[in-house]
């Protein structure tokens, strides 16, 4: 890497001059802390340490950062590069961990570079992050973007020195740096476990099946010929649907196509996101409409989720003044969460075949650590009696590091305590290292010898290495084939829709099939598949062992043809194929009952469908419309602006990435940055000096025209929240009404300023609010001395 870097030019370091110096602590306490200190024998004199006391659940519970002091551009091409070492760690690899990554301030979800777990050695070392810069909402100006460093795992003492991040614009490619080369252990073709794998898959996924034919006497007929036709499997291979993007695109060749290979290449479905408590509440029935589609056409359900143990993971993830009074009564709020689950799982029971009881109790444990983990009984005590027929699991990360001893730990709560858990569910989600095959045979062992099944509930692998994520998912879906314990294998998206950041599916965005798609489809329905010939011997009898699933047995016998439908399950199955008439005409008019008892269900459902989604057209047809066209705004003048004003003193605090605050008197002039493609998140704290009335007022930045009048600068505003207010603000979402009015609400000219009730156009909810300076909305809220209030809202620009 250090010759690829001397060729280049340059650059421009984008940190300040003494980034060690300049760092900022996000979070410390009580899980540790950071502080300068000096180092003597390098070149560099000092280095930013990082001290674990206490074992943290996320890594960013302990975090730095130092924000940039240049822009960033999208497609500049920049380098990370860092020295650490390990001072000490209680790890038994003598190595510690660091996660450090470049992200915009505002939403630490935007990645621009690293975002992975780091093992630090005891000596310096040197480690170099190459990347492209994306665009994120909100921009990347100078301080808009940060440094993370995130130290938050088992105790460890961690030093980071001479850290440099240096821009070269454009003047750069990422091919002026060497790939690292990944692979993992056990991905050679002769590979030992192999071997071993094969022989478990023949012993445990495949049965004897012994076709008996006889003539009408009843007597043994021998020399018929005999074919055993696979039709489907029994281990259930799925994916993830994603039926918004359906619902959406149904009547389009993407949506039909979506629909098609989704029924040819899956026997199994989970939802993305439509059983998640958040939107069940809000589209239930949609949720209901795919699931019965999806049974009509035979294929099994998963359940994803009933609890994510977090409040930002429910219905009211942005409604801390709901939190709070929930916390502050844990009986109610254990009814709350019982309530919840007996309602979904038993609105939906016998429709799921298998259900997420909880989902990743790792990171979301906040319920837990209220109520107590004993509380995870009696979620899943309540699951099976609303649904005593569904398999229970519990959902979490790959069964590797603190997240896997985590689950192995509640696992055990549960069956101690006879609780009806069924399984584990392993999300298998993977990046650049894998842990490889044995390893991961090693990891379902730990679960299989508590008695548990194994779900691989969200299998995937983002990495733009098509070789190596079709080599991993050949060798990750071998091994767990192979293991008894593990009962389905599902993947987390099978198509790439245009534009998508995490290329993880098999599809291109032109349905041609990548790499992984190809392995996929020749270990499912080729080495994997069974379709069998031969005769029947001198006792009528011929003998198949094949994959366990559903089949056609056709017998051939005088130039006549009979077939016989065949389940082959453990420990096996005997079929006997009469050759009559009689029994020819019997199985034919079995067949067609079943075949019209089918469409006839999916027929139904796709009425209710077609209903549901038409009215749904409908209402967004008659709804609010936006301006068709309004003059084109400078960007300079694109700004939503809130005004803060009170009779008190008011200190202003942070605000949003790209945003600016102004003191005006006793006002303060809050602007931010938005555009008319997307919604952009404000955010801005402030703290008063004293009690009393503080009123927020909602408008678009004050431009004047060359004519001396005001020129409008349109913005859309939804689900504008208050913390830290006396109470919370009223009707925020805009969704309650008086007469065409936005309730709660006062203004300026309020004639112009409309509430419009539009679900297309609205971030959440049904509705926003449009505004300008000249119509404005307004709302008094009541704040005490010295307590910092925090304002949140989502802008648009209506032009």
């Amino acid at each position: 890497m250090e010759q690829a870097i001397a060729k280049l030019p340059a650059g421009k370091s984008i940190l300040p001059a003494d980034p060690i110096q300049a760092h900022e602590v996000r979070h410390d306490a009580p899980y540790g802390r950071f502080e300068v200190v000096s180092v003597e024998g390098m070149p560099f004199q000092k280095a930013l340490r990082a001290t674990v006391v206490q074992e943290a659940r996320r890594s960013f519970f302990l975090q730095g950062l130092i924000k940039t002091a240049e822009d960033l551009n999208k497609g500049d091409v920049a380098l990370l590069t860092f020295v650490a070492r390990t001072v000490s760690t209680v790890e038994e690899t003598d190595q510690g961990r660091l996660d450090l990554s470049v992200r915009a301030l505002h939403d630490p979800q935007a990645v621009l570079a690293g975002g992975r777990e780091f093992g630090v050695p005891m000596q310096w070392t040197k480690f170099y992050i190459p990347f492209q810069v994306d665009s994120v909402k909100g921009g990347m100006s100078a301080g808009s973007v940060a440094v993370f460093l995130n130290a938050g795992y088992l105790p460890q003492v961690v030093e980071v020195a001479d850290l440099r991040c240096v821009s070269f614009g454009k003047d750069v490619s990422m091919d002026a740096f060497p790939k690292k080369k990944y692979t993992y252990p056990g991905r050679e073709p002769d590979a030992p476990w192999r071997k071993a794998a094969a022989e478990r898959i023949e012993k445990n996924r495949k049965g004897n099946l012994t076709v008996k034919v006889v003539g009408a006497d009843g007597k043994p007929v021998a020399a018929a010929d005999v074919r055993v036709k696979m039709l489907r499997h029994r281990f259930p291979f799925g994916s993830v649907f994603n039926v918004p993007f359906y619902e959406k695109n149904r009547n389009t060749p993407d949506g039909q196509r979506y629909m098609s290979e989704f029924l040819r290449l899956f026997n199994s479905m989970v939802h993305e996101g439509a059983l998640k408590w958040p939107y069940w509440e809000k589209n239930r029935q949609s949720a209901i409409d795919s699931i019965d589609w999806f049974r009509a056409h035979g294929l099994e359900v998963r359940g994803h989720n009933l609890m994510w143990p977090r409040w930002d993971r429910t219905p009211w993830r942005e409604d801390k003044g709901k939190w709070k009074q929930l916390e502050s009564d844990k009986d109610n709020m254990r009814k709350l969460f019982l309530d919840h689950i007996q309602d979904e799982a038993g609105t939906l029971k016998g429709k799921i075949n298998e259900w997420d009881v909880i989902n990743e109790p790792w990171s979301h444990y906040h319920f837990m650590e209220l109520l107590g983990d004993e509380v995870i009984i009696d979620w899943f005590q309540a699951a099976h009696q609303a649904d005593p027929g569904a398999r229970l699991v519990l959902n979490e990360g790959n069964g590797e590091g603190r997240r896997g001893k985590n689950l192995l730990r509640l696992a055990k709560i549960l069956l101690d305590a006879k609780a009806p858990i069924h399984g584990i569910g392993l999300e298998s989600h993977f990046g650049w290292g894998v842990p490889g095959p044995e390893a991961s045979y090693a990891i379902f062992e730990q679960f299989a010898n508590l008695g548990l099944n194994i779900s691989i509930t969200e299998f995937d692998q983002v990495i733009d290495d098509e070789t190596l994520q079709a080599d991993w998912q050949r060798d990750f879906l071998t091994i767990a084939f192979s293991h008894p314990k593990v009962t389905s294998f599902t993947r987390w998206g099978f198509y790439n829709v245009k534009g998508a950041r995490h290329p993880r599916g098999f599809f291109n965005p032109d349905w041609t099939l990548k790499p992984n798609g190809k392995v996929y489809t020749d270990l499912v329905f080729t080495q994997w598949w069974t379709d069998l010939q031969g005769k029947t011997d001198a006792n009528g009898v011929y003998q198949a062992r094949g994959f366990l699933g559903d089949y056609d047995v056709i017998v051939t016998h005088d130039r006549q043809t009979w077939t016989l439908a065949a389940s082959l399950d453990k420990p096996g199955a005997t079929v006997q194929v009469v050759l009559t008439d009689e029994a020819r005409r019997a199985e034919q008019a079995r067949r067609e009952k079943e075949a019209q008892r089918r469409a006839a269900a999916i027929e139904a459902v796709k009425k209710r469908m077609d209903a549901r989604l038409n009215k749904n057209a409908k209402e967004a047809k008659g709804a609010d419309k936006a301006p068709a066209s309004r003059p084109e705004v400078p960007a300079r003048n694109a700004r939503a602006r809130i005004d803060i004003k009170g009779a008190m003193d008011l200190r202003a605090g942070d605000v949003s990435a790209g945003g600016e605050v102004v003191p005006r008197g006793g006002t303060l002039i809050v602007e931010v940055p938005v555009n008319n493609a997307e919604w952009t998140r404000l955010t801005f704290r402030f703290t008063p000096a004293a009690d009393g009335a503080v009123t927020l007022r909602l408008m678009g930045k004050y431009v004047k025209a060359p004519d001396g009048d005001r020129e409008p600068v349109w913005v859309y505003y939804d689900e504008l929240a208050v913390e830290g207010a006396a109470a919370p603000v009223v009707n925020g979402g805009f969704e309650k009404v008086e007469g065409k009015d936005a309730a709660g609400w006062e203004g300026k000219n309020k004639s112009q300023a409309r509430r419009i009730q539009n679900t297309t156009l609205a971030h959440e909810g049904k509705a926003v609010v449009e505004v300008w300076h000249g119509a404005s909305l307004a709302q008094e809220i009541q704040v005490r001395k010295d307590q910092p209030v925090t304002i949140t809202a989502w802008c648009r620009l209506a032009h």
